[in-house]
């Protein structure tokens, strides 16, 4: 094989730069040759003049040329590792839905997904049969992991050891440096009340990092008898900041804790907004490119003059103290007096973003609609939606000037049917505003009035250069509710 094959597999700037090295280093050693061959006595002083061979290596490549510069040009040449940017995370094949997690039968919904760089880990909840999708019957959490060539794993890694009593576990996964952090609400007893935040660690192997899973335990000095919606910033491989709802009979607030990788609580926890008369639920909180942690919510706003509606609340901590860097802002679109079918949303982390996205469901609207917003610059709200009917249940996914959103649409046909579908719409931004494009179905089906009995929309996740995947959960009987998934391209 000719030594300039390899050139072909790796970046062409590189390949000429070495070609040019060795082309440098032939000439100059023919011209030593030369002149070593032809000086005169006169002449041997203009040496001098001529750098070192190995000396221009060194300028020119860094400082790992040893002491045969020949055979340093040689293995650079021969190193055949890519370093062009990423293509993207294509999987399957654009365009194509499949099965996510197949292999059981009973109802799967409330889905989320985080990339780790080379695959997508979903998380769910799962009803214990197909007759218990309800409060005060059994449900699992189980995760699973999509490979960019499309492969799942043989058999989804089930988190929660004793059965959760929680229709509505809500469960969240975040990945940082190679730990996949997992948390959920549970409720250990059929008959109790008291709920908690469970916690486990993986690493992108799947192997698990604690032999089980974890209780939350948030250092304050008040007493808490129900932690339910949990949301997971992943700081570090060793280091995560739960949020969650700590309620009890005088109210409810967003609580947020610093976490070890083995689910040790480290420092006192902190109030989202401290301010002690408001009804707060539904925490979702992401870490911007700056590192600065968003946290948004949903608040009761008690006027007197209207039905107290519900608003999205949101502010931003300092990643390493939590402490406050901006006001709580609050978002001027009304929710809805059912909080929990108007979760919002933030973008995560993504390199090749300087911008927090956030988005939710207002269902004061004909509609209802989506909005979306900018945490990081606020230029107002975007309405997305796909048309009459109803949409709701949106996820972002920020990526380089823009991002893309999807959300749950449905609307109810004749004799009481409901047709759904999965809507994605990509966006711009140039910070003074925010440019729709057209929004583009990527799923039909039918579908229980609303989602309502199953709660969850989709989760989209950016998995490189153009590429994102999306997945959600089709349930069109009570008991019927399965996993789908796509990789799609703009």
């Amino acid at each position: 094989m000719s030594i300039y094959q390899p050139c072909f597999n790796s970046a062409a700037l590189r390949c000429a730069k070495t070609l040019l090295i060795i082309a440098g280093i032939c000439f100059l050693s023919s011209c030593a040759l030369w002149d070593a061959s032809n000086a005169s006595p006169n002449e041997s002083d203009d040496a001098g003049d001529i750098a070192p061979i190995a000396d221009i290596l060194q300028d020119t490549v860094g400082t790992d040329a040893t002491d045969d510069p020949i055979e340093d040009a040689l293995d650079d040449i021969s190193d055949t590792s890519d370093t062009s940017d990423t293509p993207g995370c294509q999987g399957l094949g654009l365009d194509q839905t499949f099965a996510v997690a197949p292999g059981s039968s009973n109802p799967q919904y409330q889905v989320r997904a985080a990339f780790d760089g080379t695959g997508i880990w979903v998380v769910y909840t799962e009803a214990a049969d197909e007759e218990s999708a309800n409060d005060n019957y059994a449900h699992h959490i189980f995760a699973t992991r999509i490979s960019c060539s499309g492969e799942q794993r043989a058999t989804p890694i089930q988190l929660n050891l004793a059965p959760i009593y929680l229709k509505n576990p809500a469960p969240t996964v975040e990945i940082k440096d190679g730990t996949v952090y997992f948390a959920w609400s549970t409720k250990s007893s059929q008959g109790g009340q008291a709920t908690d935040i469970m916690m486990r660690t993986y690493n992108v192997d799947g192997e698990a990092m604690m032999l089980a899973p974890q209780k939350v335990v948030f250092n304050i000095d008040q007493r808490i008898g129900e932690w339910r919606d949990v949301s997971i910033v992943a700081l570090s491989a060793t280091r995560a900041v739960i949020a969650a709802t700590g309620g009890n009979t005088s109210g409810s607030q967003i609580f947020m804790q610093v976490i070890t990788q083995q689910g040790e609580s480290i420092n006192p926890a902190v109030l989202a907004n401290s301010a002690l008369d408001t009804l707060q639920k539904l925490p979702v909180a992401a870490i911007a490119a700056s590192g600065d942690i968003w946290v948004g919510w949903q608040q009761l706003v008690v006027d007197g003059a209207t039905n107290n509606p519900w608003f999205t609340h949101y502010r931003s901590f300092a990643s390493d103290t939590l402490s406050p860097l901006t006001d709580v802002t609050r978002v001027g679109k009304q929710t809805t007096s059912a909080p929990m079918l108007a979760r919002s949303d933030f973008s995560a982390q993504n390199a090749a973003s300087e911008q927090t996205y956030f988005v939710l469901t207002s269902r004061y609207e004909t509609g209802p609609v989506v909005y979306l917003g900018n945490a990081t610059h606020a230029i107002g709200l975007s309405m997305i939606s796909a048309g009459t009917g109803m949409n709701e249940s949106p996820s972002v996914a920020a990526a380089e000037d823009g991002g893309v959103v999807a959300w749950h649409f449905g609307t109810e046909e004749e004799g009481g049917s409901f047709q759904a579908e999965i809507y994605t719409q990509t966006f711009s931004d140039n910070r003074d505003m925010i440019e729709l494009n057209a929004p583009r179905s990527i799923a039909t089906f039918s579908s229980l009035n609303r989602n309502q009995r199953l709660l969850g929309g989709p989760s989209i996740v950016h998995v490189g250069g153009d590429n994102y995947f999306v997945v959600w959960h089709e349930n069109p009987d009570s008991m019927v509710s399965t996993l789908r998934g796509r990789f799609i391209e703009f």
